[in-house]
């Protein structure tokens, strides 16, 4: 049968705007949720972390309190019935303590997604910051 590509990028729409949630409200559990369990994550400059315990910990150390996203996907290319590969960006907006303004931090992303018996989630995905790296000119 041929693949249903409008209800997957329905799916896709949900699942980011439930990851953004997830972001808003600081739910560590569900943001991890949305990999496999042997998901891999690479963040930016650092190396790839492998399972969903440890992609929850990094996330619960690094993500700002408060913060919220902004997932733009720029392209999605459903590569059959159980697989999807997504390229797009993230905005991450927080405020610092003490500080008076919200910071903006950008990305861009590459995630490659598997349906599941509990539905569709993440095998890989890196993530790189639009940031130059400390101490660069």
């Amino acid at each position: 049968a041929p693949v249903d590509t409008t209800q997957i990028r329905a799916t896709f729409d949900s699942l980011r705007s439930a990851f953004e949630q997830a972001v808003a409200a600081g739910d560590f559990e569900a943001q991890a949720g949305i990999f496999t369990a042997d998901g891999v994550y690479s963040p930016p400059m650092a190396p790839p972390i492998r399972g969903r315990d440890s992609i929850r910990a990094v996330l619960e150390r690094t993500m700002p309190p408060g913060a919220t996203a902004d997932i733009q996907p720029i392209e999605m290319r459903i590569l059959g019935r159980d697989w999807v590969y997504e390229f797009g960006t993230t905005t991450l907006s927080f405020t610092p303590e003490g500080a008076n303004q919200p910071r903006k931090t950008t990305g861009t992303y590459s995630t490659l997604f598997h349906r599941t018996e509990n539905g569709w989630k993440v095998t890989h995905e890196a993530f790189s910051s639009n940031a130059p790296p400390p101490g660069a000119q």
